[in-house]
Formats: C-alpha cells, sequence, structure tokens
C-alpha cells in the first residue's frame, strides 16, 4: 500500500491532537486504539487513510499514512503527490508551531495553558467545502445535534469505501448537496433557512463563484468580508472555516461562545466575556490568536486548566 511517513519538527503531541475527532460520529474518522482512520478527497476520488504515531513522546514524533483505499493501484502517480501535500498541511506537519509552543510557554498570563496542551496540533478538515459546511450546520446549534445533522447529510449524500469488510463514510461533494432540494434537507431536521444556507454555498462551490485558492491568496480580514457576502455566512462561521478549514493562525472566532467560557475561566473573570471584551484581550495574541483560540478550546473540553487562573481588568 502506499504509505507516507512524516517527521514533524517537535512538539507534536500526536495524542492529544486526535482527541477532539473522537466527537466525529458520522463515519469520516474513526479511532481505534492509538490508530485514527479518516477519508478524505484527492482531485474528487475518494480516499481511506490508516494514521498513526510510532511514538508518544511530543518531541520525537514520527506519523505514519497508509492509504488504504483505493487500492494500490489507485492514485495516479500526479494523485499521490497532491495527497502527500495535502497531508502535510491537513495534518499540520508544516506550520509555525515550533515558534508558537515557544512563544506561548513563555507568556505571562498564557504559559499554564502551554504547558498543558504542549503539542497539540490543529489537524483541519479532510477537505475546505466539507469543513464550510460542517461550520454552517453547527451555528447555533448544540455540538451534538449540529454532529447528528451531518451525519444524516453523510449518509444521504456521501459516498462510502469499504476495506477490510468495513465501511468508510465520505463527505458529499458540492454536487452532490447542491443536487438536494430544500425539502430533502427539512426532511433530515434542517430548518428552512439552515437548508437554505446549505445548499446556496453548495451551490456556489461548482459554479466557480469562489476558489478555494483564491481565499488563500486573501488576507484574514479580507476573506471574511468576501464569505460574509455569501448569504448564511456571519463572522463566527468565516473565521471558524478560516482558522479550522484553512488552518489561518490568526483567525480569530471572537463570538464563540465555547471561547469565551474558556477565557473568563482562564482570566478569572466574573462573567462571560462580549465578543468585543474577547477582541480586545486577545490583541496581545497576534499573530498567533487562532492557534491559541485552538488550545483554549481544547482546555475546556478536557475539563480547564490544572493551575488557577490569573484575574485581569477587562477594561484596563
Amino acid at each position: 500500500m502506499l504509505t507516507f511517513v512524516f517527521r514533524p519538527e517537535p512538539p507534536y503531541d500526536f495524542a492529544k491532537t486526535i482527541r477532539r475527532f473522537c466527537r466525529v460520529t458520522d463515519g469520516t474518522v474513526r479511532i481505534v486504539g492509538d490508530t485514527v482512520y479518516r477519508t478524505t478527497r484527492v482531485e474528487g476520488k475518494p480516499v481511506l487513510l490508516e494514521i498513526r504515531s510510532t511514538s508518544g513522546n511530543a518531541d520525537s514524533a514520527e506519523l505514519f499514512v497508509r492509504v488504504c483505499a483505493p487500492s494500490e493501484n489507485g492514485l495516479t502517480e500526479t494523485e499521490a503527490l497532491t495527497l502527500k501535500a495535502k497531508l502535510e498541511s491537513m495534518l499540520a506537519i508544516a506550520g509555525p508551531w515550533r515558534a508558537f509552543s515557544d512563544w506561548l510557554l513563555r507568556h505571562p498570563r498564557l504559559g499554564t495553558l502551554g504547558v498543558a496542551m504542549r503539542g497539540l496540533r490543529l489537524w483541519l478538515d479532510g477537505d475546505p467545502f466539507e469543513s464550510l459546511i460542517r461550520t454552517i450546520v453547527s451555528q447555533q446549534l448544540s455540538t451534538s445535534f449540529a454532529l447528528t445533522l451531518c451525519s444524516r447529510l453523510v449518509e444521504t449524500a456521501g459516498d462510502v469505501l469499504e476495506w477490510n469488510g468495513e465501511r468508510f463514510s465520505v463527505f458529499p461533494t458540492p454536487e452532490r448537496l447542491a443536487s438536494l432540494d430544500e425539502n430533502r434537507l427539512r426532511s433530515l431536521q434542517f430548518s428552512r433557512q439552515k437548508s437554505e444556507y446549505v445548499l446556496t454555498v453548495s451551490r456556489a462551490a461548482p459554479d466557480r463563484r469562489w476558489s478555494w485558492d483564491q481565499l488563500d491568496e486573501m488576507a484574514d480580514e479580507e476573506a471574511v468580508a468576501f464569505l460574509t457576502g455569501f448569504r448564511g455566512i456571519g463572522r463566527w462561521t468565516a473565521e471558524c472555516y478560516l482558522l479550522l478549514g484553512r488552518g489561518r493562525q490568526d483567525a480569530l472566532p471572537a463570538a464563540d461562545l465555547g471561547l469565551r467560557k474558556a477565557i473568563g475561566l482562564l482570566y478569572g473573570l466574573q462573567r462571560l466575556p462580549s465578543e468585543a471584551e474577547v477582541r480586545t484581550l486577545a490583541e496581545e495574541w497576534a499573530p498567533w490568536r487562532g492557534y491559541v483560540a485552538l488550545y483554549l478550546w481544547e482546555s475546556l473540553a478536557v475539563g480547564g486548566l490544572a493551575h488557577p487562573p490569573i484575574s485581569v481588568d477587562i477594561h484596563g
């Protein structure tokens, strides 16, 4: 089978990094012990990946990625090279993570976070379109119900790969989602408004009203302005997409409720900070605001930080 080996610059904590994917229930990600099975697409072709690390040490991580499906001859040489480049981004092999970790550990207020989350990396969703749709579906919903809706989308319009007698789901293409109508989405318990948003974005992608490469060439604020020009994409959605779908290190979803809760706990605030207050507090985190947000989200998911918070005057 086609196999790639990656040796990322430390720190790279595989166990911490895959932890948030334990919550994915739609069959596109499956964790078995210390091995992750993920589906993605290469030039539109569904691919099943087996990902594991040979070391539990964040300072000597080595990742092995095996293509389980399609078969060994299922990818052309060009597709294999495309997949390798995609994996370097998707699995956060490349990027300024060492510099971020060093900065975080030295930070007077965030150093505790840096110790607790050292080596955590941002794995991207399997595809830019998938990430954007997942983010739209998550708007103003509980995490559990958003995951349920995504599972229904995948079951309705996604592809299936079979390997070793098991079935793995692949997120739908823009064309497949665009072929659905509002009534079909409504039957899956999508609201009328959310059905419209999903269909609008799905139909814009194949119509080439935007391209993912075009977005990558834009600065963060320019990309936010572009994305929010589409009905159904607000600032929170745009910033979450830029962070989780494109790995933008400084994209800050300041309106996010979970992020606001985590900041309140870390800074010892007596109330939930507003979006504006989060942006003010986060000014000193630049150019790492997105990465800090990831670490704060994860600290909340695992039950907070082990050390007492530092109080701060958010009006100061």
